[in-house]
């Protein structure tokens, strides 16, 4: 089992965009959002999908099973309904009618069977997610059994996200599902406006069965690594947001941008050898501590994070 040393947590990201008619307001007209974002594309393959960055561009184009709020409530999506037996190793869904992915082939219990499979045969980062699945029982064409080896309290939010993400099972394993997705989520990409590794440009999925969920008809991300262009993308109207990060805070308010804080992401040390198998040491906790210690949050948090982060209660045993 790991041990955490908490040294800084809540790094708190930024999403701004321009305000009171600026250059950069989400256009109205033809209803296009456009969003810099961190990370490029990796593969819109399902069984190499990742959370975190990633999102940006595998959400438009992939419905999940289920879905996460705001809130942390995790709600019916393509399945209707969800429901654990006794033990809470068999989760049984009841999955929406009608539905079809983009191109023709139904969504049904055996198309999550086979997204599921796959993920599991897959080499991603998120395989873990499916890790303690030994089967995937096909009732009928609307129901489906998801068999655990153990009770995992984490499933359900697992299918809001990588392991929910359905794709066409005719798209699954072939090569061309890496860089253009076949799902039933509420965009569809537009690969002859897309310029990879460029700008990724989704259109609306007319054939999308809950379209009140998303206003845009055009949705367009850009992959900017470097944080001094994100911000200048807004700056110059070439993007309606943005993610930034505590050290721009200042600059974005006298651009006359607006900032909508968000913790997004922890910063700290994990230790694995709680044991001390390879460093003998470590069994000992009050060596974990001093570590914990020995680690100067405070000064982190004021001097990274110009005081706007927070942090949590150190651990050192569990």
């Amino acid at each position: 089992m790991p041990i955490i040393a908490a040294i800084a947590a809540g790094a708190l990201a930024l999403t701004a965009c321009a305000g009171g008619g600026g250059s950069t307001a989400p256009s109205t007209e033809n209803r296009t959002l456009s969003l810099a974002n961190l990370q490029n594309l990796a593969s819109f393959d399902t069984g190499q999908l990742d959370t975190g960055w990633q999102v940006y561009y595998w959400q438009p184009v992939y419905d999940t099973l289920l879905n996460y709020t705001p809130e942390g409530v995790v709600e019916p999506n393509l399945a209707t309904s969800f429901e654990y037996n006794e033990d809470n190793t068999v989760l049984t869904l009841t999955l929406r009618e009608g539905i079809t992915f983009t191109d023709g082939e139904p969504f049904d219990a055996a198309a999550v069977k086979a997204n599921i499979e796959h993920l599991q045969q897959s080499t991603g980062v998120s395989v873990y997610m499916v890790a303690g699945v030994t089967d995937v029982v096909v009732l009928d064409d609307v129901t489906v059994e998801i068999h655990l080896d153990a009770p995992d309290p984490a499933f359900t939010y697992y299918l809001c996200l990588v392991a929910g993400a359905m794709a066409s099972p005719a798209a699954l394993g072939t090569p061309e599902i890496a860089a253009v997705p076949v799902g039933s989520g509420p965009y569809v990409l537009d690969t002859g406006a897309t310029i990879t590794g460029s700008e990724y440009v989704f259109t609306r999925n007319e054939d999308y069965w809950n379209p009140d969920a998303f206003p845009y008809d055009t949705f367009i991300v850009k992959p900017m690594e470097d944080l001094t262009a994100r911000v200048n993308a807004l700056k110059s109207g070439q993007v309606n947001g943005a993610t930034a990060d505590t050290t721009v805070i200042a600059e974005a308010e006298a651009s006359n941008l607006q900032v909508g804080r968000n913790p997004i992401s922890w910063r700290g040390l994990v230790l694995f050898d709680r044991d001390g198998e390879m460093v003998p040491e470590l069994a000992d906790v009050r060596v974990r501590q001093a570590i914990n210690y020995a680690l100067d949050s405070e000064a982190i948090l004021e001097n990274i994070f110009a005081g706007r982060a927070a942090r949590p209660r150190r651990s050192s045993t569990s």
